[in-house]
């Protein structure tokens, strides 16, 4: 037994490389032809990107278990809006 035993370990060690191997391969390249998604964004015109405008000011939010304040969070937005309309986003902004 004392001599069987680093064989059978040494064959588990194999076989277990050789299924993690197997089972983490990399995935087969995509082929030449276009996907659904590709045909799809084909069809259809580009629309134009809006810009991002990140507010400056930070929003607090307790968290509020029963009666007694249980955490904070603290959030930055940002919002997307129509190219050009980040002025009325400003000047909307909470003081």
């Amino acid at each position: 037994m004392r001599r069987l035993l680093p064989f059978l370990l040494a064959l588990v060690g194999l076989v277990g490389g050789t299924a993690g191997g197997y089972f983490l391969r990399p995935a087969l390249e995509p082929s030449d032809e276009a996907t659904a998604g590709e045909r799809a964004d084909a069809a259809h015109p580009k629309e134009e990107a809006g810009e991002f405008v990140r507010l400056n000011n930070q929003f607090i939010v307790p968290l509020v278990e029963g009666e007694r304040v249980a955490g904070m969070v603290v959030l930055t937005l940002s919002i997307e809006v129509a190219p050009g309309a980040s002025d009325r986003v400003f000047a909307n902004e909470p003081r």
